[in-house]
């Protein structure tokens, strides 16, 4: 009896075993299950995520290559970001594909960052990203364009073209003829009776025709076959992302660490001061960091917009002249377009004073006249001093021409001489008349390079609102809810989820940033 009493216990014993061990593996196994679980809602948060980062908004990246996410989805609201992502979860997630009973309880947007956000960190990024790559590619068209037929392009060339391209000799072969046809009523005007002269002889009296030239609008001087295709109609700047930002009526640039202030614009275009500042941003020749970053914001503005340079005559846009807007801010591609133009002007004037002050010819011309102006009031001890007067209106007749030039297309010389000065006095008047000469593009600069100095210039953050303004009147036209103040360059989310009687809360951060 005895031994028949030990027998059961062993048997006790190995069922005891048997159930520990079974109790051992099943809560093994549903630890792995709740791993898996929650491992599972990890991924399928992580894919929503990824899958929301798609959602960028394909116009702003094939037309300005910025990438970013219009968080409302087009005036939506934010509720549809997060519908559409608790969508995703769920389909990912059902009960019917899985052995797990999930839940997706909350779905919240908790962090954003726009393009307008952090000084526009985002947006500068992005730009600073793209033209790292385009920026080679822009300097080689560049050179290739101002490389004259024949001449080699070795490294030294090139090296040469890239320090003193604004320095370049500007010399024609001959001097180019310029066709004026008369305009009556103007020569009648300007033309003043002196009995001193001789019976029957007239001097060409300048007033009437500086009175003229600045009474007129601007842009039908410089302009004149094309002035009526330039849209007055005004766009609604209320809403753009420039609105109340940036700088206004006093206006500076840092430049290497100094102020530039706007009375000081002419002067940073002469080349022995401006040139040379460039020249120590990118010393022996070298693109520097200092000079990629001087570079890119220009650069990507005119490889970007459209100018008055590159329209082709069709008014399709809210504002034609985009590269001007960035520059002037105004409500219609008129104001914009006169505005450039105007401001293009005096700083043509600034060299071309330099050469007309140099230039003795010219000099006793104006002279002579201003004597015999003022010889009848007895006044010829002024000759002098308004010689200068006269003089200096002829050097803005001359910046009308050369920015009648540039705004056909055509190069103007940085400097000019007596081969490639355009305008005599007697024709002061008569600037709407004459064919824009301009000369060979290796010899001189183009209306886009002027804009591109005069965008360097720019305070920098004007400059970028005024891009985002662009593109959100450009991508109205399509999408009338959208604002580039809902693109987000950077979002977080945080997931809450449910599996019986278990909880997870998940944060989960996606952008279009570099590390």
């Amino acid at each position: 009896m005895k031994g028949m009493r030990n027998k059961g216990q062993i048997t006790v014993f190995v069922c005891l075993m048997v159930c520990v061990f079974l109790m051992l593996v099943l809560t093994v196994l549903q630890g792995i299950r709740i791993r898996e679980g929650e491992a599972k809602c990890s991924q399928s948060v992580s894919a929503a995520c990824k899958s929301i980062k798609g959602d960028y908004q394909p116009d702003l990246f094939r037309r300005y290559h910025i990438l970013a996410l219009d968080k409302t989805y087009y005036g939506k609201g934010e509720g549809f970001l997060e519908q559409r992502m608790e969508d995703f979860l769920e389909y990912n997630l059902m009960p019917q594909k899985t052995p797990y009973h999930f839940q997706v309880q909350e779905v919240m947007l908790t962090k954003s960052q726009s393009l307008t956000e952090d000084s526009m960190e985002g947006f500068r990024q992005q730009i600073h990203e793209y033209m790292k790559l385009r920026t080679p590619q822009l300097v080689l068209e560049r050179v290739f364009q101002k490389t004259e037929p024949g001449q080699s392009l070795d490294r030294d060339t090139v090296q040469r073209k890239l320090e003193n391209q604004a320095e370049q000799t500007v010399t024609l072969e001959s001097k180019q003829t310029i066709n004026v046809e008369k305009q009556e009523m103007s020569k009648e005007s300007l033309l003043l009776p002196v009995e001193e002269t001789g019976a029957g002889e007239e001097v060409f009296d300048p007033r009437g025709a500086m009175k003229l030239l600045l009474g007129m609008d601007i842009l039908d001087l410089v302009i004149p076959d094309k002035v009526m295709a330039v849209s007055k109609e005004t766009v609604d700047l209320t809403d753009v992302p420039s609105n109340g930002k940036g700088m206004t009526s006093k206006e500076f640039w840092t430049f290497q660490g100094d102020m530039l202030s706007l009375p000081d614009l002419a002067d940073a275009f002469r080349q022995e001061t401006f040139w040379k500042d460039i020249g120590r941003l990118a010393p022996d020749g070298e693109i520097t960091e200092g000079m990629e970053n001087f570079l890119e914001g220009p650069l990507y503005a005119i490889d970007t917009f459209q100018n008055a340079g590159s329209w082709d005559g069709e008014n399709n846009r809210p504002l034609e002249f985009e590269a001007e807007y960035l520059l002037a801010g105004l409500e219609s591609d008129y104001k914009n377009l006169s505005k450039v133009a105007t401001e293009l002007a005096w700083i043509r004037f600034i060299p071309n004073m330099c050469y007309a002050c140099s230039d003795q010819t010219m000099k006793e011309e104006t002279l002579a006249l201003a004597t015999v102006l003022l010889a009848p009031f007895g006044l010829a001890e002024l000759a002098e001093p308004v010689s200068y007067v006269i003089l200096g209106g002829w050097a803005y007749g001359e910046s009308l021409v050369d920015v009648k030039a540039l705004l056909h297309g055509k190069a103007v010389p940085v400097t000019k001489d007596r081969t490639t000065w355009n305008l005599s006095l007697r024709n002061l008047s008569d600037i709407s008349r004459i064919e824009e000469p301009g000369c060979e593009e290796s010899k001189g600069m183009t209306y886009e390079e002027y804009l591109f100095l005069m965008l360097a210039l720019q305070n920098t953050e004007q400059l970028h609102y005024r891009m985002l303004d662009i593109m959100q009147l450009n991508i109205q036209e399509d999408i009338s809810e959208f604002r580039i103040e809902n693109c987000v360059v950077e979002f977080e989310v945080q997931v809450t989820i449910q599996e019986n009687d278990r909880q997870w809360h998940f944060q989960n951060s996606e952008g279009y940033l570099s590390e």
